[in-house]
């Protein structure tokens, strides 16, 4: 944050990150919809909140990637077992935990499950 922030506002703005990322092909507008589509308060500049919630919720989608081998959409007991082999985690351990976040309680995980465990936990 600290390094888009030019002008050390506590906020980034369009231009502060087209700067950062001159040389990357993007142009104003692509800019401004990016920023559109994560900026919560709509003021039209990210704060920290907004980009580690942007930060947050793209490495979720990578670990949904990863996790979720059936592409369900879900993470079974069984996948999240797979991930862990060499830990020494059990099953019992896996199912524990997916309970223990699981809000639907279907016995696996999801998209939003993930977000909020992770909210919870301060990332």
């Amino acid at each position: 944050m600290d390094s888009l922030d030019a002008d050390k506002s506590g906020k980034v703005s369009a231009t502060e990150l087209l700067e950062a990322l001159k040389g990357s092909g993007l142009d104003m507008d692509s800019v401004k919809d990016f920023i559109a589509s994560i900026d919560k308060d709509g003021d039209g500049q990210l704060n920290r909140h907004e980009l580690r919630a942007f930060f947050r919720d793209l490495a979720i989608d990578e670990l949904m990637k990863s996790l979720d081998i059936d592409n369900s959409g879900t993470v079974s007991a069984q996948e999240l077992l797979i991930a862990l082999k060499g830990t020494g985690i059990d099953l019992e351990a896996v199912e524990k935990f997916i309970a223990s976040i699981d809000k639907n309680g279907d016995g696996q995980l999801d998209r939003d499950e993930l977000r909020a465990f992770f909210k919870e936990m301060g990332y």
